[in-house]
């Protein structure tokens, strides 16, 4: 038995009809219809529309037995990519290009100086104020690096705030770690998680973020047996945090910091790239193919535009909106979760072609 058939046969019984009236009616053949509703049988798109239209369901129970339909159709864990990457397409195609993060109630933007080590997620947090702080108020400007989990919007949050208050931009590196196969981790997600956090930064605030990835079978929730496992390294100072964002360790030692910074730029060479981004769309490209452009009207997409190549997937903001920038990803699995979420609305486009046929 599947989701799909138990909702089935809870319509059939709420319905109070038996298998022999639904078939008599509908058309259909009797053990047909008895092994689709035991999940012995996958059917076709027009006899679930039938059968909803022999027991009078509902509009409600008709979207969730085709939602059902598409996630048996398709495989569950890519029904979760699907429902995930369009909920992104929305927030990006929402989203302003002055949007600001929330503002970091509760944390003050301290000296740290003072303590090399702190204890509890506030006195964290004002931790890494205080390292943000002193990175931009410095003349030199250095690339920053850090590894902190897409989760925690702390970092971007205050980055957001000394922008606007120095008027400054300083590259800001981040290592992220991709599952090397989300289709057998708990949350098949995972990677497109990331690949959320690294958009939304991207489409806000432009180049100066540059997200890099590499593979691990290790997760976020592996890094809890490792000490410290999270940093963040500015031109004068390296900050070592704990999983949980309870405990953190301020360097401040001349040596220890070239140490680190020496250590990150090895990183970064081993690392690729997450995304592409150009300012115009002319020339990037020429090599390669347009599988699909996205056409989706219940999307509802105003500004967002979704293109489909041999090579990567291309995601475009309107040139009043974001200046004319192009995001190319070409990470394979990131890639595919695209590709499958293309064909899911080739799926339900034919899905609807049926109920309209069916209806008249």
């Amino acid at each position: 038995m599947s989701e799909f058939s138990d909702f089935c046969s809870m319509l059939r019984e709420e319905s109070g009809m038996t298998i022999y009236h639904i078939a008599k009616v509908s058309g259909m053949e009797r053990t047909a219809l008895n092994r689709m509703l035991n999940g012995k049988r996958f059917p076709k798109y027009e006899d679930v529309e039938l059968f909803c239209e022999v027991l009078r369901a509902g509009e409600r129970d008709k979207e969730h037995l085709r939602e059902l339909y598409l996630m048996e159709k398709m495989g569950r864990n890519h029904y979760e990519n699907y429902i995930y990457i369009r909920n992104l397409l929305r927030e990006l195609d929402q989203r302003e290009n002055d949007a600001a993060f929330p503002d970091p109630s509760g944390t003050k933007n301290t000296d740290c100086r003072e303590k090399s080590f702190v204890n509890g997620k506030r006195e964290v947090r004002s931790m890494i104020c205080s390292v943000l702080e002193g990175a931009y108020r410095q003349e030199k400007i250095q690339e920053m690096y850090t590894n902190f989990p897409v989760q925690e919007t702390i970092l971007f949050t205050v980055v957001e705030c000394c922008e606007k208050k120095y008027r400054r931009e300083i590259p800001l590196c981040h290592f992220h770690i991709l599952n090397i196969n989300p289709e057998k981790y708990y949350d098949v997600t995972c990677n497109l998680k990331v690949l959320r956090a690294a958009l939304m930064w991207l489409f806000t605030k432009g180049e100066s973020y540059i997200p890099y990835y590499t593979y691990s079978q290790l997760m976020l929730d592996d890094l809890e047996l490792q000490f410290m496992p999270y940093y963040l390294v500015s031109a004068s100072r390296v900050l070592l945090v704990s999983d949980d964002f309870r405990q953190g360790i301020l360097l401040e030692d001349e040596d220890m910091v070239v140490f680190y910074r020496n250590r990150m730029e090895m990183i970064r060479r081993q690392m690729h790239h997450l995304v592409q981004t150009y300012p115009e769309k002319a020339g990037v490209w020429e090599d390669d193919t347009v599988l699909r452009t996205l056409d989706a009207p219940n999307l509802e997409l105003q500004h967002l535009e979704v293109m489909l190549y041999g090579k990567g997937v291309v995601l475009s903001k309107d040139r009043e909106v974001e200046q004319g920038r192009f995001v190319r990803i070409t990470e394979s699995s990131l890639y595919e979760s695209f590709y499958n979420f293309f064909d899911y609305l080739s799926e339900m486009s034919e899905m609807e072609g049926v109920r309209g046929v069916t209806r008249n």
